[in-house]
């Protein structure tokens, strides 16, 4: 997951400077999803395109994502 090391030091020389960024962490999940379902099952097109199932798993990382980091700055200020 060198892309997502790559965007987790961004982030975080961004949030050191006041900038607020967040990852979504995606590409570990597609990862650990290839290991139980075939990439046919996880692709609508079999070249570059989620399907529906998988749009719905990308949606719910980054939606976790948003909400873990809004409460993390609610923390913040509390």
């Amino acid at each position: 997951h060198i892309l997502e090391d790559v965007f987790e030091k961004i982030s975080h020389d961004r949030n050191s400077v006041g900038k607020s960024t967040a990852v979504a962490k995606v590409s570990s999940a597609y990862k650990a999803m290839l290991k139980v379902k075939r990439y046919f099952d996880i692709s609508s097109d079999n070249i570059h395109h989620p399907n529906d199932f998988t749009t719905g798993i990308y949606t719910q990382i980054v939606s976790k994502t948003i909400l873990g980091w809004i409460g993390e700055q609610y923390d913040k200020v509390q």
